[in-house]
């Protein structure tokens, strides 16, 4: 990471990538200890995170935080956002 810091101008890994695990309990996520486990794999861009849940069978979100910081609107099933997703 230091020659990153040494020039930040230099060319990086384009996100981050995370993975978590939830449960559904009372159609809330809550952390998951046991059964019912579904695993939340995402990336995180300069604008975008994008989020599959179960590989995308459990859903999936897409949030803008150029626009929406806060991610109060989820774009992943807006038509208008295919190629953010597909990407």
């Amino acid at each position: 990471m230091r020659p990153l810091l040494d020039d930040p101008q230099r060319p990086w890994k384009p996100g981050a990538f995370t993975q978590v695990i939830h449960r559904v309990q009372g159609g809330r996520a809550a952390k998951a200890q046991r059964k019912d486990a579904v695993m939340g794999r995402s990336v995180r861009g300069e604008r975008y995170r994008y989020t599959e849940w179960g590989e995308g069978q459990a859903g999936a979100e897409l949030y803008d935080h150029q626009t929406d910081p806060h991610e109060w609107r989820n774009l992943a099933s807006d038509p208008g956002q295919e190629d953010v997703v597909r990407r």
